[in-house]
């Protein structure tokens, strides 16, 4: 019982430290979710209302983008 445990602590263990690992020095530096699948985010720049939807500048890539009604920023 003890083994399996100390196991699964250490397994806990690695993957946590390569999810860290991955954040600290890949995430924002990665443009591919920009610039294949077109996932921005809205945190670059100074952030402006219309009346129907939110301007933003994609703190990743740089590009202008929206976010509409429904939170999708495109």
């Amino acid at each position: 019982m003890m083994f399996s445990f100390s196991i699964f602590a250490i397994g806990f263990l690695w993957v946590f430290l390569l999810v860290a690992m991955y954040d600290k020095f890949f995430r924002f530096k990665d443009v591919s979710f920009c610039k294949h699948l077109g996932w921005h985010d809205g945190r670059g720049g100074a952030k402006s209302f219309d009346g129907c939807s939110i301007h933003a500048t994609c703190s990743r890539c740089g590009k202008k983008v929206m976010q509409d009604s429904q939170g999708n920023w495109f």
